[in-house]
């Protein structure tokens, strides 16, 4: 297709397969301005609103750019191919780029992927259950999602592959199958500049927020997140952010990052057990994945395993609570409410806080579970700005800090 000025979807509610469509760089997709302010879920793709459970996309391309804008009531789901997904998405490309820009406040989530917004499998039938339903999907276009001073955001999930699954509180959480041989290759960035709080944001170089197995997937862009430091009123709830995956809450298997992690901000802590908040309530930041786990699961069998980020990892950042909300950052995983097994961190890790409590670790923040044949080559540096550390209640390791059970590292010749 080509020379088209799209303001909605070419499909609506995909029930057979789509295959072979390629959107040519001629076309251009502006999402409807009454589409976007109606109340209602909105669904802005240059291919389909949505793919259904009994539908399949197969090998489709996107070359051109998608623009939003003028959201206000309602769910959002902005993508280069697809708003949503209940069917298989495989082979699938996106090198448009992606843009999301605002002047009014919204009231509801806003999801942003580079192949599709959000993912949800049936319930009832599981039909993608133990299956991949989202598999060698490539992003290469570059995704900014970003607000003036005048507008106020809330829940935002944004990834260059998968904006989001299907999000539930932590006693509703549900295993959507698996995402594998998924990439990205264009840079992520979400930034919003009103100080107040209530938005929580899972922000991923691949995929913003999963309940679902993700494996072989890798980031090569840049992710970004940041909010501005200079004042200090909350400016954000509970961030996630993370290399491939901000938020995760099953195993996250041979994933790697080779992009730049960058964050910067003022933030507050969440509420335990919140929907997607995932497994910690504070601040996440993770060279691979930014949090993984179920909040309070102690039996769980799910692993972050032979996970590897190479990119440099970047915090600046205050949070703002009583004696300072904790805050988790490790060059592979942030914060994890499941076993960590023979992961690598070969990037530096710099982090530089205002913040009282902060988790620290070449390889792990924090975590409740084993951490077992783990290696960080990476150089690992803690600032604390405007603080001593008489002041501040802070752990920092080379391959863990806060570790509640026992950490076992590899041998060294």
């Amino acid at each position: 297709i080509k020379n088209w000025t799209a303001d909605r979807p070419l499909f609506c509610n995909v029930t057979g397969t789509l295959k072979n469509i390629i959107i040519d760089k001629s076309c251009t997709f502006t999402a409807a301005t009454e589409s976007m302010t109606s109340t209602g879920d909105k669904q802005c793709a240059f291919i389909a609103e949505k793919i259904n459970p009994k539908g399949k996309a197969i090998n489709c391309t996107n070359f051109g750019d998608v623009t939003a804008s003028e959201i206000n009531n309602g769910t959002h789901r902005v993508a280069g191919l697809f708003g949503a997904g209940y069917g298989l998405i495989a082979d699938c490309r996106n090198y448009g780029d992606i843009t999301v820009t605002n002047n009014k406040n919204f009231e509801k989530n806003l999801m942003v992927g580079g192949i599709v917004a959000y993912y949800n499998t049936n319930a009832q039938t599981k039909d993608y259950f133990g299956k991949d339903f989202l598999v060698n999907c490539a992003n290469y276009g570059n995704i900014t999602v970003e607000f003036p001073e005048t507008v106020q955001p809330k829940n935002v999930y944004v990834g260059g592959v998968l904006g989001t699954t299907a999000y539930h509180k932590s006693t509703e959480v549900v295993n959507h199958g698996r995402i594998t041989d998924c990439y990205n290759f264009g840079n992520v960035k979400y930034h919003f500049k009103k100080l107040a709080g209530g938005t929580y944001g899972n922000v991923g170089g691949v995929i913003g927020y999963a309940e679902a197995n993700i494996q072989y997937c890798c980031n090569y862009g840049k992710v970004e997140y940041t909010v501005p430091v200079g004042e200090r009123t909350v400016g954000g709830t509970r961030p996630g952010v993370g290399g491939v995956v901000a938020t995760a809450t099953y195993t996250v298997f041979y994933c790697e990052n080779y992009g730049e992690v960058y964050v910067e901000g003022v933030w507050a802590g969440g509420t335990d057990g919140n929907a997607g908040a995932g497994a910690y309530a504070g601040a996440v930041f993770g060279g691979v994945v930014g949090c993984a786990g179920i909040f309070e699961v102690t039996d769980s069998t799910d692993k972050v395993k032979n996970c590897t980020n190479y990119g440099k990892f970047t915090t600046k950042y205050y949070c703002l609570a009583t004696g300072g909300t904790a805050t988790s950052q490790g060059g592979v995983v942030g914060y994890s409410q499941m076993a960590v097994e023979d992961c690598s961190n070969e990037g530096v890790v710099d982090i530089n806080t205002y913040n009282k409590n902060t988790y620290v670790g070449g390889v792990v923040g924090n975590s409740p579970y084993n951490v077992t044949r783990c290696d960080n080559n990476g150089n690992v540096s803690l600032t604390l700005m405007g603080m001593t550390a008489e002041t501040a209640s802070f752990r920092a390791g080379g391959v863990v800090s806060g570790i509640q059970v026992s950490v076992f590292v590899p041998d060294h010749d």
